[in-house]
This record gives C-alpha cells, sequence and structure tokens, in this order.
C-alpha cells in the first residue's frame, strides 16, 4: 500500500508552490506596511485557525477562546491602523500591504 513516489512528489510541488506564492506576497507586503503591523497582521493566523475549526471540523464553541481571539483581533486592529508614525506614511504604508499578509 501507500503512495508512489510520483504521487508524493506531485503533491509536494504543489504545495511547495503554494508556499512561495504566499511567501512572495509576504515579502512583497513588507514594502506596504510598518514592520510592527506586519507582525501583528501575520501573527493573528491562530485566530483564523480556531474560526475555521469551528466551522470546518466541527470543534465545539468556547467562549473563553472566542473572547481570547476577539481581544487578540483588537491589539492587532489597533497596532495596524494607530501603529504607523507619520515618516510611516509619508514612506507610502498601504492598506493593499496589510491585506497582502
Amino acid at each position: 500500500g501507500g503512495k508512489s513516489w510520483g504521487t508524493l512528489a506531485f503533491w509536494a510541488l504543489i504545495c511547495g508552490t503554494i508556499w512561495q506564492i504566499g511567501v512572495y506576497i509576504w515579502y512583497i507586503s513588507l514594502s506596504m506596511t510598518s514592520i510592527s503591523g506586519n507582525t501583528a497582521v501575520f501573527q493573528s493566523a491562530p485566530a483564523f485557525v480556531y474560526l475555521f475549526s469551528v466551522i470546518f471540523l466541527g470543534e465545539k464553541f468556547s467562549p473563553v477562546k472566542t473572547a481570547g481571539v476577539i481581544v487578540s483581533q483588537v491589539g492587532v486592529l489597533m497596532v495596524t491602523l494607530y501603529g504607523t508614525t507619520d515618516e510611516g506614511r509619508a514612506r507610502g504604508e498601504s492598506p493593499l500591504g496589510y491585506v497582502l499578509v
């Protein structure tokens, strides 16, 4: 049993390509965002993992986890909206950069 090497290589190529596209888009976003804002948005991924695990995997809804996600996302929002200095705005930070993260 098991998968053939050709099948494994095919899926490794597909997954590796998708991963590299994501990394490249993140790299592009660095020139459009502040470092603090970019890092905050990038590190908010666990909130999406929790959301998708409830929706797609049927994980039980937890008020404590949900409160934690809300608090963390408010922090991300504060850093991205109010963490930009005048120098950062002059440098050309853009909302598109935060979407690309």
